[in-house]
């Protein structure tokens, strides 16, 4: 990797949210762009002491892709959606009102 392409990632990286109103709850969001590659994560703490996210990537082509999870002390990490699939979990319903307003934007 050149220096420019190292500084052009540097100045492309933002971090678009990091805070809690209490020490019970977070936002957390970035977003990275490459000349050929836009890069994405955004998790939230819900209510019920759930993590709910997303990351993903969107390729040269313009193709997003997207994996939405939920993560926890009582069901650990588990996987909802992959690339517009949903994932088989029974046990698991997903609270889409939960994610993050940048993760519902990206369901397909």
């Amino acid at each position: 990797m050149s220096v420019l392409n190292t500084v052009c990632f540097l100045l492309a990286l933002v971090v678009v949210g990091c805070y809690g109103g209490n020490e019970d709850s977070f936002e957390y969001g970035l977003k990275a762009s490459t000349p050929d590659r836009d890069q994405f994560q955004y998790k939230v703490l819900g209510e019920d002491d759930l993590t709910y996210g997303c990351y993903g990537y969107v390729d040269p082509e313009g193709k997003s892709h997207s994996t939405f999870y939920t993560s926890g002390p009582r069901i650990g990490y588990r996987l909802l959606k992959q690339d517009g699939k949903a994932l088989d979990n029974p046990d698991l319903e997903a609270k889409w009102e939960n994610f993050p307003k940048e993760c519902n934007e990206r369901i397909e």
